[in-house]
């Protein structure tokens, strides 16, 4: 049973829809404070969101929310690049914002858990938080 609804996910990704895509709300400030980011910081801030819900037990990666902020984006195209040309860009997006969020929060990405800067995102509503649900 397990592979079969992990084969009806993967489907439901492959079209551009999630099962629970419809009750994503994207009128939220988070959501459209990373919308209205360029492509490479919005994947900046996917990332360290990715690395808040890794390193604290508080938050998980909201993966419904990623499905649908890909989907809303003009500059992505299921969840890919439409212009290869903008890795480098992202690389470099990654790099500063890793480092700005390190700043902000007095943390070290990788190493310290990031629950109070997850907190502090989340109670600013920043785009990051966009990507962050309790667990």
């Amino acid at each position: 049973m397990s592979k079969i609804l992990k084969m009806s996910f993967i489907l439901a990704l492959a079209v551009g829809c999630s099962p629970s895509q419809n009750s994503i709300d994207l009128s939220t400030p988070a959501v459209q404070n990373i919308l209205s980011q360029p492509f490479p910081e919005y994947a900046a801030k996917l990332r360290i969101a990715q690395q808040i819900a890794a390193s604290c037990d508080r938050y998980d990666f909201n993966m419904d929310m990623q499905v649908a902020l890909s989907a809303a984006r003009p500059d992505t195209a299921n969840g890919r690049l439409i212009e290869f040309r903008q890795v480098r860009g992202v690389e470099l997006a990654k790099d500063v914002e890793t480092r700005s969020f390190q700043a902000k929060h007095g943390v070290v990405v990788g190493v310290d858990n990031l629950c109070a800067a997850g907190d502090r995102e989340v109670a600013e509503q920043t785009g990051i938080s966009a990507f962050l649900q309790a667990s």
